[in-house]
């Protein structure tokens, strides 16, 4: 709708409206650019960060590779036995093979409670199909 006269009042309203428009769209600049100067912050500490969590899983690999398996392999280096007398040497010895015994049939036993209830529910996995103990 073309104005072809305007009044006084409709010139200030629409100046007062242009000058609120302005201000709003300066504020709204400041504040794009104060979330880009966090932004910003932000990828440099978690470049940063990122870089240390590298570095420490670098070490904790090569920590593990050299030292930790190792001792999986030689029980007597965090087990103590090798500092033991030899015939406390071979009491423990002889508790910790009937202790993975233990442990090992336990296991067993708790896998094949747990087959048993797949196999009521009706649901089979590859393990069950390859087990020979399982009729068809």
């Amino acid at each position: 709708m073309p104005y072809d006269h305007l009044t006084d009042r409709e010139v200030r309203d629409i100046r007062r409206r242009l000058k609120k428009w302005n201000d709003e769209i300066v504020s709204s600049h400041r504040r794009i650019e104060d979330v880009g100067e966090v932004l910003s912050f932000a990828e440099r500490v978690v470049s940063d960060v990122g870089r240390e969590v590298e570095s420490m899983m670098n070490i904790r690999i090569a920590f593990e590779e050299r030292v930790v398996r190792r001792l999986h392999v030689d029980r007597h280096t965090w087990d103590g036995t090798r500092r033991m007398p030899a015939e406390k040497r071979a009491k423990w010895k002889e508790f910790v093979r009937e202790n993975k015994r233990k442990i090992e049939l336990e296991r067993e036993r708790r896998e094949e409670e747990q087959r048993a209830k797949r196999h009521e529910a009706g649901i089979f996995s590859e393990s069950d199909s390859s087990d020979s103990s399982v009729e068809l």
